[in-house]
């Protein structure tokens, strides 16, 4: 139930049908770690191998649109146990989305890129109190949802408080 061109030219040049199929085999492992007491660490990496086997236009045989090979992060984290900044947490990681095609015939290819991210955080009692930036370095990456008309940058630096409360 993939979108596919519609192979009727009546109903407009860009019309599409529910008609197309794709196919993703591949392999995902993820590790979560204690080195210590105070140190944790994350890490991910997804390899498919994916294609599209049913389809009226010329994507046929061809990779997805915007759908990477390879895709990978690694993050850690170290927080205070004892002391005066017991509670006291920072974390940081990179995340990889890898090469991916901007068009169906899989002629334009992105490039893949990589982006920080990193964090504070504190607990007190029932509180945790985080401050988050995703995209630290703010790349500039881009990225096509649907062919080269569909492409934008990846989202900016962003920074995110949260106060969570648990009963």
């Amino acid at each position: 139930n993939v979108l596919t061109l519609d192979p009727d030219p009546s109903h407009g040049l860009f019309a599409q049908v529910q008609s197309g199929e794709t196919r993703a085999w591949g392999v995902e492992v993820e590790g979560h770690a204690d080195l210590t007491e105070n140190i944790s660490v994350v890490a991910g990496y997804t390899h498919l191998d994916n294609e599209v086997t049913k389809s009226n236009g010329p994507d046929l045989h061809k990779h997805p649109v915007s759908v990477p090979q390879d895709t990978g992060a690694l993050c850690a984290d170290y927080h205070f146990t004892e002391g005066a900044l017991a509670g006291l947490g920072f974390n940081a990681g990179v995340r990889y989305v890898g090469a991916s095609y901007a068009d169906i015939a899989n002629t334009e290819r992105i490039s893949g890129f990589a982006v920080v991210d990193a964090g504070l955080h504190y607990d007190l009692g029932n509180y945790h109190l985080a401050l988050n930036v995703a995209n630290l370095l703010d790349n500039n990456a881009v990225v096509c949802t649907n062919g080269l008309a569909s492409c934008d940058y990846i989202q900016a630096r962003t920074v995110t408080a949260t106060l969570r409360y648990t009963w």
